[in-house]
């Protein structure tokens, strides 16, 4: 019986350290994708924000910062809105309906890009 229980606890620590050693190799790859990630957001020579459901800035690069994007008094760009960075705007609604708006003209050179679709759309 001893040599039973020796044994399931030696299977037991077994796995125990293999588990924990693939969940080490997982969070390390976790990284270095979240790394390779923010390198390239910081190497784009143009303004990168990435907005929330709500129009609100969650991820932005060095170059948004820049003052003549949305103005120094802006700076740092966490958790602001789009709707106070850009005057002209009147609501996240019609940046949600670039296409059918006349925001180019608030927007001098702004390129949308949508990477998921809106709710409700």
């Amino acid at each position: 019986m001893v040599a039973i229980d020796v044994a399931l606890l030696c299977i037991v620590g077994v796995v125990s350290v293999l588990l924990g050693m693939r969940v080490d190799s997982e969070r390390r790859k976790a990284e270095n994708s979240e790394e390779r990630e923010n390198a390239v957001i910081s190497a784009l020579a143009d303004a990168l924000l990435v907005l929330d459901e709500n129009g609100q800035v969650g991820t932005y690069n060095v170059y948004a910062q820049r003052p003549y994007q949305f103005g120094a008094q802006h700076s740092p760009l966490d958790d602001r809105n789009i709707v106070e960075l850009m005057p002209g705007l009147v609501s996240f609604e019609t940046l949600r309906n670039w296409g059918d708006s006349d925001l180019e003209r608030v927007a001098k050179s702004l390129a949308l890009q949508f990477s998921a679709p809106f709710e409700g759309q």
